[in-house]
């Protein structure tokens, strides 16, 4: 089952779910530049009222356009810094790493000293013996 991501935006008693893998499909100020023009040549009474409601409806789409942008770029802010604190994690593992590469360095010079020092050193005492 695959799980695509989606951003959620409220404006007003609307919830508008929008699918965060696809691209755009049409640039929404042409759309609504477009519908003003159309609105605008209209010449009834109620033309003025279809113009205010077109601008209230500009007024919610830039709304939810402004709602977007502020998703993606807090977005941004806390992917850069995930990715600070991961570069800065990393780097302290490379500080141990190597802190842990001369203490095992270390450890293996003496163990090798005790290990070439004991062996001589009962060697020494075998063929030192009285008889």
């Amino acid at each position: 089952m695959k799980v695509t991501p989606s951003i959620y935006v409220v404006d007003g008693e609307n919830i508008l779910e929008i699918d965060a893998t696809t691209e755009p499909r049409f640039n929404w100020s042409d759309h609504v530049s477009h519908n003003k023009a159309k609105v605008s040549s209209v010449s009834f009474p109620s033309a003025a009222a279809a113009a205010a409601t077109l601008d209230q409806s500009v007024s919610s789409v830039e709304r939810v356009l402004i709602s977007i942008h502020d998703l993606l770029e807090a977005k941004l802010r806390s992917d850069a810094q995930r990715r600070h604190e991961m570069d800065r994690d990393e780097q302290l593992m490379n500080e141990w790493l190597v802190a842990a590469a001369a203490i095992d360095r270390i450890c293996f010079i003496a163990l090798a000293v005790l290990l070439i020092a004991g062996s001589a050193l009962f060697l020494i005492l075998l063929f030192l013996q009285p008889q």
